[in-house]
């Protein structure tokens, strides 16, 4: 018997989703891998739809990953003349019952990678294949690291080998009940797909498919997510040096707004592609437009608004100040709408230049075996150079360096899927801004006290598994904390 995803949706601001043995579903619409990969276009159609399976799921890259990475952070606020989605997953209120669907919805991409990967010996060895296999085995490594970084708790090298990460599923056996690797085989097993999809992956596949840049690039978001920075600075360093002038350009302060209005593409390593068609409205997560208006599901905290210079040319391409109703937002802009184009529908970024930037600076100024100060410098620059107007560099050193870069890349990433990991790698506590509301003079509706703080190692730090799939899969075991 074929088993089957249950997707039950929004529900009081929270994502319940269930499935049946869905880890182990035959991938590529149900339609059986002997028939499906007969030649090399089936190949070429199998790839495309490992990218159209990241645009259509709406717990994945086609929309919630854009949210979560900030409502769980220090970075917005819930917006009372909104929707009110998510409300319980900004307050840390989370259970095996309500839940992230992206766990079902991150094995649906696996598996189709699954298929690509399973049956590339049938296609002839040269750069063709090697090229499918590369985006296949990227894929399969991103989404298992998204699911990893939500869904496990922080890595931590004292532990990795007995704290449990996640299931890493390498087959498309219907009848599968995959238990969790551990944390170290987890990492592990990312990091050889990465490194192999990296080995045969095309220079130019273009920025809607993963190229070696990109897969260089995420690479190295993993290796810094576990703290090995001499690994990060160097996946960093090949990501960069790809394509000279375009692998290592971040975009001009000037073209900082098309970069987020899909005008360029310049700055962009890999993004999701979604046309009007598709109906895919990833905005629609932070925003809606009614009558002119701006009605905002979260706005940023006033003082993170604050951190924003006159002299940063992000705070006008990241943000629209506007009136709905009779009070006044500062709106998330990097999402409302494109020229000529649906309201809401633009292409998801998952990796830009400035994030690899910021990601070499990191690991060249942290005490590590590779360390190297004025590297990390000139890579911080190179950012803030092409954000400040008429930046001068305060040249610094030891713990102002890197209390810069973590500035930069809060300043730079935000609402692109990275706060709260940040903060949970660096085992920091998450500290929300008590003070004000979410209208734009500071009034409205503060955090109330008890989501304000969120202590480091809290279970709030990773999500329980949906209870639909512990009930199926009797080897997922669920951390003590959400039993």
């Amino acid at each position: 018997m074929k088993k089957r995803l249950l997707y039950i949706g929004l529900v009081g601001g929270l994502l319940f989703s269930g499935c049946s043995k869905e880890l182990g579903l035959t991938p590529y619409n149900g339609i059986s891998t002997d028939i499906v990969f007969n030649n090399p276009n089936d190949f070429n159609l199998a790839v495309k739809g490992l990218y159209a399976g990241l645009r259509a799921q709406a717990s994945y890259l086609g929309g919630e990953s854009i949210l979560f990475g900030d409502i769980l952070s220090d970075n917005v606020i819930i917006n009372q003349a909104g929707r009110k989605s998510y409300q319980d997953i900004n307050r840390w209120i989370y259970s095996s019952n309500a839940t992230s669907a992206l766990f079902n919805n991150a094995y649906v991409v696996i598996r189709r990678s699954n298929s690509i990967i399973n049956n590339i010996n049938k296609l002839s060895d040269g750069a063709v294949k090697n090229n499918y296999l590369s985006e296949a085995l990227a894929v399969r490594a991103m989404a298992h690291f998204d699911v990893l970084r939500l869904y496990a708790k922080r890595y931590n090298a004292a532990t990795e080998t007995t704290d449990l990460g996640v299931p890493y599923v390498t087959s498309t056996d219907a009848e599968l009940l995959p238990a969790r690797n551990t944390m170290k085989e987890s990492f592990d097993k990312i990091i050889a797909d990465f490194v192999a999809a990296e080995a045969g992956a095309n220079v130019t596949n273009g920025v809607g498919r993963l190229n070696k840049a990109a897969i260089a690039g995420l690479l190295s978001r993993v290796y810094l997510y576990k703290n090995d920075f001499a690994n990060a600075g160097a996946a960093a360093d090949r990501s960069l040096a790809v394509t000279p002038g375009t692998s290592d350009n971040p975009g001009t302060a000037a073209q900082l707004t098309s970069i987020f209005t899909d005008a360029t593409e310049v700055g962009v390593l890999f993004k999701i592609k979604i046309l009007d068609e598709d109906n895919v409205k990833i905005g629609t997560y932070y925003s809606q437009t009614t009558g002119g208006q701006v009605k905002s599901e979260y706005v940023p905290t006033l003082d993170f608004y604050n951190l924003y210079t006159a002299t940063d040319a992000r705070k006008a391409a990241y943000f629209v100040t506007g009136p709905f109703g009779n009070r006044t937002y500062n709106n998330v802009a990097k999402y409302i709408a494109r020229p000529n184009s649906t309201a809401n529908t633009l292409d998801f970024k998952v990796l830009r230049v400035a994030e690899v930037l910021l990601t070499q600076a990191e690991a060249y100024a942290q005490n590590s075996s590779i360390k190297n100060e004025a590297k990390a410098l000139t890579a911080l620059n190179k950012v803030r150079s092409n954000r400040y107007t008429a930046f001068v560099s305060p040249n610094e050193t030891g713990t102002a360096l890197l209390n810069a870069i973590a500035l930069e890349r809060r300043l730079e990433l935000a609402f692109e899927n990275d706060r709260f990991y940040d903060l949970k790698r660096k085992n920091v506590d998450i500290v929300r801004d008590a003070t004000h509301g979410e209208v734009a003079d500071g009034s409205g509706t503060k955090y109330a006290t008890a989501y304000v703080t969120l202590p480091a190692n809290s279970k709030g730090f990773y999500l329980p598994f949906p209870q639909l799939e512990i009930n199926v899969n009797k080897n997922l075991v669920q951390e003590p904390e959400w039993r």
